[in-house]
């Protein structure tokens, strides 16, 4: 600029007076061409991204992505890393996040795949509101959504939808819902007081000095473009809950898209799948994201600015699926470290 200052961010568009910005945080901004010493251009994976989204992106919906979370989720982006660190890849490929509170998700003519064809699950408490006008029309907002064919993203910490709220004495209590959302959705979770002979929960990660890393499954249909290997972080919160195929059933897949595991060859289980509910009414899918993988970082990038566009492109058909068998009980990862960077076997069917 001439004043010496210098904006970054998504070019709009350029007109003989006036060149238009969305930066990182904020709504567009136009400012006089005559001000404007140079522009320069770079063409990353976001730009990519963008441009993917933009072409395949329905003409007439709105370029929106619903967002639901606990009660106190409406924080917004100024107050809460994981939502800033959203709402600024959104705003990156070309999309807004709407919130919708309680009352707006269980408005049936409002959560609908033609108004949002992703919904974000951000339940950071493990949280959902169960009850808002009658006993569970939460829940049954949720499952009416996937089922008309949204997709469900879960960027969620410990296990999404473990508790719901419900109205009491003008607040919201939370409670233990007496039906299980995870269930309808054909979703399980691995707690610590639970085994599972393919997933080990924890707390903390053991510190016996391993090497611990999310294993890309290459047979996956949407592997293309995602990091083979991606060390988990240290955070405060180091909840792992791995997601296992136990409530699936013969008319969806269950497809595997990180596994944890350390350099001594233990598998922990499936940190990123996607449940692939069929075509009917058109594709939609149920996909869970733990935070270690989402907030991690891999060769100094974002994992969600890998993710998110990854999973947004799924939900509108721009990430074309490869066709596979259900993937559901495929082998865990080699034993070893060298082994387990090495590409695995074709799957075979897997009948249910």
């Amino acid at each position: 600029m001439a004043n010496n200052d210098v904006v970054t961010g998504a070019l709009q568009s350029v007109s003989p007076f006036f060149v238009t910005l969305t930066p990182q945080v904020g709504r567009p901004a136009r400012f006089d061409l005559d001000q404007v010493l140079s522009i320069e251009f770079v063409m990353n994976g976001t730009a990519r991204h963008r441009d993917q989204i933009a072409r395949a992106w329905p003409a007439h919906v709105p370029l929106q992505v619903g967002t639901i979370g606990e009660a106190d989720g409406a924080v917004g982006p100024a107050k809460d890393k994981t939502v800033r660190a959203i709402h600024r890849t959104l705003i990156n490929l070309g999309l807004e996040m709407r919130w919708l509170d309680a009352y707006e998700m269980v408005e049936p003519a409002l959560l609908t795949p033609e108004r949002f064809p992703v919904l974000i699950n951000l339940d950071q408490n493990e949280r959902y509101f169960y009850t808002v006008k009658k006993p569970g029309d939460g829940l049954d907002a949720v499952v009416r959504y996937v089922q008309d064919g949204g997709t469900l993203l879960h960027l969620a910490r410990g296990a999404p939808f473990s508790q719901g709220y419900i109205p009491e004495s003008g607040r919201w209590k939370p409670v233990r819902p007496p039906r299980d959302l995870n269930a309808a959705l054909q979703m399980d979770f691995v707690s610590p007081d639970r085994r599972s002979p393919r997933a080990t929960s924890f707390q903390s990660p053991p510190n016996m000095g391993q090497r611990m890393t999310f294993v890309l499954d290459r047979r996956s249909p949407w592997a293309t473009g995602l990091p083979d290997q991606v060390d988990i972080p240290m955070l405060a919160d180091m909840r792992f809950r791995p997601i296992t195929d136990d409530r699936v059933t013969s008319a969806a897949k269950f497809i595997p898209i990180y596994r944890l595991v350390d350099s001594t060859g233990m598998n922990y289980g499936v940190a990123m799948a996607v449940v692939d509910y069929g075509d009917r009414p058109r594709p939609h899918y149920g996909v869970y994201i733990n935070h270690l993988l989402y907030e991690a970082d891999y060769e100094g990038v974002p994992m969600l600015d890998i993710l998110l566009p990854k999973v947004i492109e799924m939900a509108i058909g721009a990430s074309p699926a490869v066709p596979i068998a259900n993937m559901a009980s495929s082998p865990a990862p080699p034993a070893s470290r060298d082994a387990a960077q090495a590409p695995p076997a074709p799957p075979a069917a897997i009948p249910r």
